[in-house]
């Protein structure tokens, strides 16, 4: 039965597209889902970023996973700063005669 809708969705138009293997994108997906499940699993581990999620709605738990993602890359961020002596420089000049310290729209 699997055989006789293959054969229907190859004479489709809009049917499956038989392809031969690709290794190298599979071992791209893989190392990608790897470093993925990696990343979550750090998130997850962390005592500063609890395991469950407060908000009801399915929305604000979306908004709340990606506030504890872009919370954790931060700390992984600030983390690295001191382990490799990295010593940033946010000061912007004010007295600076180019726009170049500009944000778009104008404004400083």
């Amino acid at each position: 039965m699997d055989l006789e809708r293959l054969k229907w969705c190859l004479k489709q138009n809009k049917g499956i597209k038989i392809i031969k293997p690709n290794n190298n994108l599979a071992e791209e997906y893989i190392e990608s889902a790897e470093e993925t499940l990696l990343v979550l699993q750090n998130i997850k581990n962390k005592s500063k970023f609890k395991n469950n999620l407060r908000s009801k709605d399915k929305v604000a738990q979306h908004n709340e996973l990606l506030l504890k993602v872009i919370c954790h890359n931060i700390c992984v961020v600030i983390q690295e700063m001191y382990e490799l002596g990295i010593n940033p420089n946010f000061h912007i000049s004010l007295n600076n005669k180019d726009n170049n310290n500009m944000v778009p729209d104008g404004r400083l």
